[in-house]
């Protein structure tokens, strides 16, 4: 018999999978889209054989260029500046006290955005400007508005804007130009008393569309 046998070690690591990443007010943040939310909490687990394990000695996470750090699931990342985001999670096992990793870490990519919206103008039947919270003896009322976005590099498959007056209405798509990102809406035979108009700008991303979370508004009498 070979006195020296030859052999072969390896070790099995569980497979890390990133479960789900969710932004401001648990709106759901996919794998490769664009959000408006700057905070964002990833849930991540292991796997073996395709079924989640515990175990697993512990988790480390990375955020863009930063390195891998000890992390646990949910793990939230508050006031992300604008642009690209890259995040990467690893699960690892220890083996005579020292970590082994699962070589091909879980990856989430996305971008943040910035959608703005301005009312320009406000103009009566009688071609007299209205303030917020102004007053008006007209039934008549013109808008005009802008949408922007950034980063400006954002491919953009459309944009326009989506209106809404008073209480009980419901929202409505506004007149807009879809090149310059502006848009003007009218309202006539309006009624005696106070009215409230809100607009949005809105984005369409890889299908996806994605709202200004703060409306521009107008109160008037």
């Amino acid at each position: 018999v070979d006195p020296t046998p030859s052999y072969f070690t390896w070790v099995v690591v569980p497979d890390t999978v990133i479960d789900s990443a969710q932004g401001e007010n648990n709106v759901p943040i996919f794998n490769g889209s664009q959000t408006t939310s700057t905070s964002i909490e990833f849930n991540f687990s292991a796997l073996h054989n395709g079924t989640v394990t515990d175990e697993v000695d512990g988790f480390e996470c990375k955020l863009d260029n930063e390195t891998f750090t000890d992390c646990s699931s949910p793990t939230l990342y508050p006031n992300l500046l604008l642009g690209n985001h890259e995040f990467n999670v690893r699960s690892f096992i220890l083996v005579n006290e020292s970590r082994v990793y699962d070589p091909t870490p879980a990856r989430w990519i996305w971008t943040i955005i910035q959608i703005n919206t301005t009312i320009n103008s406000a103009i009566d039947g009688n071609n007299n400007p209205v303030d917020y919270l102004g007053v008006t003896d007209s039934n008549f009322i013109n808008f005009t508005f802008s949408g922007s976005v950034s980063p400006e590099d954002i491919d953009i498959e459309s944009q326009g804007f989506d209106c809404y007056l008073d209480v009980g209405v419901s929202f409505f798509p506004c007149t807009g130009d879809v090149i310059d990102f502006t848009g003007s809406q009218t309202f006539n035979n309006l009624t005696l008393g106070p009215h409230t108009f809100l607009v949005w700008a809105f984005v369409i991303v890889d299908g996806h569309k994605i709202v200004d979370p703060t409306p521009s508004y107008l109160t008037r009498v």
